[in-house]
């Protein structure tokens, strides 16, 4: 289950006007845990996830191997995400920072840019 959802977050990515520059940035979200648990992503600079100052991008419950595969605007390197503790959907967890949609390289990777081809990931209960 989890090719598939990689596979439509990059055709996700590479679709559009052909440029990855106008690309979105795929988010990959699996929840590796035994129980079903709700979760949170957002785009912003703000914790909790669900500050109004952020952009929330999904909000619903993951069953146990459950892989979604969002895309939020190129550019963005980070996403907040928050998930509830295991078998609730209330008990929230602390919010975290997940990285990814940038490519650096050059000597000690120090010239970075926006890349639509490497996801962000949000991997849950494992």
């Amino acid at each position: 289950m989890r090719r598939p959802a990689l596979a439509l977050a990059l055709a996700l990515a590479c679709s559009g006007s052909g440029a990855l520059g106008d690309a979105p940035t795929p988010v990959i979200v699996h929840n590796y845990g035994l129980g079903t648990t709700r979760v949170q992503i957002a785009v912003g600079d703000t914790l909790p996830c669900d500050s109004s100052d952020n952009k929330l991008v999904f909000d619903g419950v993951l069953r146990p191997g459950d892989t979604r595969a969002l895309a939020v605007a190129l550019g963005t390197v980070k996403v907040c995400a928050r998930s509830t503790a295991p078998g609730t959907r209330l008990d929230w967890m602390p919010s975290q920072w997940r990285y990814g949609g940038v490519r650096c390289m050059g000597p000690r990777r120090r010239r970075c840019q926006a890349d639509a081809t490497v996801p962000i990931r949000v991997d849950l209960g494992g």
